[in-house]
């Protein structure tokens, strides 16, 4: 999960700092008239951020669920929800910092960001498959905290319990 989000973060760091990856995509879709222009910072600034914010959240609550070695309901059902919210939060910060470039940019600017979407959107597939990670943990986590009891905690005493 954790390399998923590193990947997906780094690629977008590179897609907007590196000229020649930005010229390589450029000529990919036939634009010739970008040759040497840079993305303004306020741009570059925006969307990493945007990345940030959609990869960080994620990142820490895998964290903080790294060493866990029991398996709880309770935390099993956070882990889902809190995945739900940062999902929805991720696109509706996604949604307003594009509405806030378009203010800021030129047309010629929002063409260049348009090509680059198209490999930024591969990586996105990235941090959805980082997303279904974080829901399957949880949902993992959910069913076996319903079958082991809460109260008294399970410390593998019970032997009246078959083992599947």
């Amino acid at each position: 999960m954790l390399v998923f989000c590193g990947i997906t973060f780094l690629f977008d760091v590179l897609l907007m700092f590196s000229a020649p990856l930005r010229e390589l995509c450029y000529s990919l879709h036939g634009y010739r008239g970008f040759d040497g222009r840079a993305l303004q910072t306020v741009t570059k600034v925006l969307t990493l951020v945007t990345t940030a914010f959609a990869v960080l959240p994620k990142c820490i609550l895998a964290l903080c669920n790294l060493n866990k070695t029991d398996f709880q309901k309770q935390r099993g059902l956070t882990i889902i929800i809190l995945t739900a919210v940062f999902s929805v939060l991720s696109t509706v910060v996604s949604y307003f910092s594009s509405l806030f470039i378009r203010y800021l940019t030129s047309a010629e600017e929002m063409g260049m960001l348009s090509s680059l979407s198209t490999l930024r959107r591969f990586t996105g597939r990235f941090s959805s498959a980082a997303t279904i990670i974080l829901f399957c943990c949880g949902a993992i986590e959910l069913y076996n905290g319903f079958s082991k009891p809460a109260y008294p905690p399970y410390n593998g005493m019970n032997t009246d319990r078959e083992d599947t």
